[in-house]
């Protein structure tokens, strides 16, 4: 006896490769056909209001913070205030150790040593002395700092300090391309 009618077998299978076959075509058009309405976040919205932002830059939260944009100036200058400070008060070969290390000039270098008048283990220790000069300072100015304000209060005062030295005129004949 053959069974006919909605609950016969080959209705069953026919339903099951029809729900089947309904998701792949889905699947494959959303894919191939996005929504006109679906924006990338990346994607530049006109110039009028957003003035040629991305939607990303509009969403709130994970972008700077203007306090954290506030403190980062301040530090650079508080740095910039401790260099020019400090470089009247670094002799001349320790203006030369910034100075190389500024130009990416490696310590052991003969004609820095020719330079410098002195061995790349005494360079080497003046570059350490001035790390260790800058922390210090950099401790005592602010005390009730955490560790991880001072270390960039220290960056900052390196990079002013290495702009300072770059600045000097006494350091002016040195050319970096001569260390190559």
């Amino acid at each position: 006896r053959v069974r006919t009618g909605a609950d016969a077998p080959e209705s069953t299978v026919e339903a099951g490769v029809t729900l089947m076959l309904r998701d792949v075509v889905r699947d494959y058009l959303s894919e191939a056909c996005p929504s006109p309405s679906d924006l990338s976040l990346q994607e530049t919205l006109g110039a009028g209001e957003a003035g040629g932002l991305t939607l990303e830059e509009l969403l709130p939260g994970e972008g700077p913070d203007p306090r954290d944009e506030a403190a980062e100036r301040e530090i650079r200058a508080l740095g910039r205030q401790m260099a020019a400070k400090l470089a009247p008060e670094l002799d001349e070969r320790e203006r030369i150790v910034v100075w190389a290390k500024v130009h990416g000039v490696s310590l052991a270098h003969p004609r820095l040593e020719q330079v410098a008048g002195c061995r790349r283990s005494m360079l080497g220790n003046l570059w350490t002395g001035v790390l260790r000069t800058v922390r210090a300072r950099v401790r005592r100015a602010f005390l009730g700092e955490s560790s991880e304000t001072l270390a960039r209060l220290a960056l900052a005062v390196l990079d002013a300090l290495a702009e300072e030295v770059r600045a000097e005129r006494s350091l002016a004949d040195l050319r970096p391309d001569s260390f190559k």
